[in-house]
This record gives C-alpha cells, sequence and structure tokens, in this order.
C-alpha cells in the first residue's frame, strides 16, 4: 500500500492521546499490524490507495487507526523486554505502570472509539464510494443474504445504526439462512427472496424478519450472555438490547417472535399452490424447529 495514514507522533497526537516524547520507532510496529487489521477485514490497500485523495476518507480512517493502534500497543508498551527479561518500571519517585484493571479501560475505550469511527467510515464508504463497491471483499460477504445490508436488519432489529456489529453478524445471518434453506429448500427460500409474485414476495419478506429475529435472540439469550461476560477479555460487543416478554421469567423475546414467524412461513408455504408443496420437508413440532 502506498498510502501513509501517520508518519510521526505528532500526527497521532491529533487524534489519540499520547506522550510527545515517545520514539516513533517503538510504536510504528503498532500502527502497521492496525493497518493490516483494517486492510484485511473492511477495506483493501488497493481501494485505499485509490482513494487518498479524498480529505474526508482519510480522516475517517485516521479516527479508526489511531486509538486501535494503541490499542494494540497498550498492553506491551507497559513493560521492557530486555537481556533482563520481560521488566516493569517501577523505581521510587517515578511513573509507575498502570494496574492491569487501568490498562483494561483504557483498550476498553479505545476499541469502543475506533469502532465507532468505523462505523462511520464504513457508511461513508458505502454512500459516497456506492458504483465502486461490487468488487469489495465487504460487500461480497453479504452476496445472496436475506439480510444483505444494515438497513434491513433494521427493519426488524435496531443496531443502533452500527455498521461494525451488523458485519460481525454476517456469519451468524448466513448460517440461519442455511439451516432455514435445509428444511424448506433452496431453491424455493431464493425463489421468494427474488420473486415479484405477491405471495412468494410475502413469503420472502417473513425470511428477512425471522433471519433478523433469529440472529437477534442468539446474540441476546441469557447462556450466550454469561459467556460472553467470562474472563476480562476487551472486546467490541454488539449493541443489541435484549428483550423479554415478561418480568416473572427470561423469555427471550427475539425467540418468540422469531418462533412465530417461522410458523407463518410453515403455513405461507403451505398454501401455495393450494398446499401442493411438502409440508414433511419442515420438521415442526408447534412453533419449534428442533435444529434452531
Amino acid at each position: 500500500m502506498n498510502t501513509a495514514f501517520f508518519t510521526s507522533i505528532d500526527e497521532l497526537r491529533t487524534y489519540v492521546k499520547m506522550n510527545a516524547s515517545l520514539p516513533w520507532e517503538s510504536f510504528s510496529p503498532y500502527l502497521m499490524s492496525a493497518v493490516d487489521s483494517f486492510t484485511d477485514r473492511y477495506l483493501p490497500a488497493d481501494f485505499i490507495d485509490a482513494h487518498a485523495s479524498d480529505e474526508t476518507f482519510m480522516v475517517l480512517c485516521r479516527k479508526v487507526l489511531a486509538p486501535l493502534a494503541v490499542y494494540e500497543a497498550a498492553d506491551e508498551m507497559s513493560i521492557s523486554i530486555g537481556d533482563s527479561g520481560i521488566t516493569v518500571q517501577n523505581d521510587q519517585g517515578k511513573r509507575s505502570p498502570a494496574s492491569d484493571m487501568k490498562i483494561a479501560a483504557a483498550k476498553r475505550s479505545m476499541l469502543q472509539r475506533s469502532n465507532a469511527a468505523l462505523s462511520r467510515l464504513l457508511d461513508y464508504v458505502l454512500n459516497a464510494f456506492h458504483d465502486e463497491m461490487a468488487d469489495l471483499p465487504l460487500i461480497k460477504k453479504v452476496e445472496g443474504l436475506a439480510v444483505p445490508s444494515l438497513e434491513v436488519f433494521e427493519r426488524y432489529v435496531s443496531l443502533d445504526s452500527d455498521y461494525v456489529t451488523y458485519f460481525a453478524l454476517v456469519p451468524t445471518l448466513r448460517t440461519i439462512q442455511t439451516q432455514l434453506a435445509s428444511h424448506i429448500g433452496e431453491d424455493l427460500l431464493n425463489e421468494c427472496l427474488t420473486s415479484d409474485d405477491a405471495a412468494k414476495k410475502a413469503i420472502g419478506g417473513k425470511i428477512r424478519a425471522y433471519c433478523a429475529y433469529q440472529c437477534a435472540y442468539l446474540n441476546t439469550s441469557d447462556t450466550t450472555r454469561r459467556e460472553r461476560g467470562r474472563g476480562n477479555q476487551t472486546e467490541w460487543r454488539p449493541v443489541i438490547r435484549p428483550l423479554y416478554s415478561d418480568l416473572n421469567e427470561s423469555g427471550n423475546w427475539y425467540k418468540q417472535v422469531a418462533d412465530e414467524t417461522l410458523a407463518e412461513i410453515t403455513s405461507m408455504i403451505d398454501a401455495l399452490d393450494g398446499g401442493s408443496h411438502d409440508a414433511e420437508a419442515l420438521p415442526l413440532h408447534g412453533k419449534h424447529l428442533f435444529m434452531m
């Protein structure tokens, strides 16, 4: 990649709090790691080079990369590696390394800032460079999805307009769709998503709704939330708010609506062509599909 986002500590300090005396040579490896992560997952190097003259685009990229690089550096910058092994500074009267708790809090803040900026960047890219997006890996990831964009997902479940969260959920959405296709038939599923026929188009809408609700349920279930809370790992958490249908039990509302929508899909498919579709292809018991 020919584009240089930063060339000095002073340039980084425009976007993130850093000590001006930190040698650039000590910090630049972490910036390189952040850039590699950014280009591998979201925008490839050739796309960035092609739009480096767009000042808004570059500023948004820098707002992503500066805190991300500090996040990458946070654990290692508090230690020294030399002939004596791994050491920390603890001389009397000098600045001491921050506690693990404070480092974790700082890292969480950096990651939050970076991903919030990344969501704004993706929003800008998807709107400003819409005609150039077809070959981007980011767009290819959503090809063939029943829920192919953040806009469609938020018809059913709010993500607070967060593109980072949406793209993190894409693998789950695809798995849910694949499981559903194995039961109603992939050809029928694809036909319902693309057909102009009113009945099939209505089923396509229910399929999109089911995928979004089931995805929301999987990310907000009690078990999932407990598993995500274990340990002291720093991560960007999907912003799906858990919803419950009562106060006495922890019945997940997204699961309830997903089951009801799946039952509607079954009934609507049965009604196609006077019920000629094979109902036994859907191993349902009441409102529940056991595989899911």
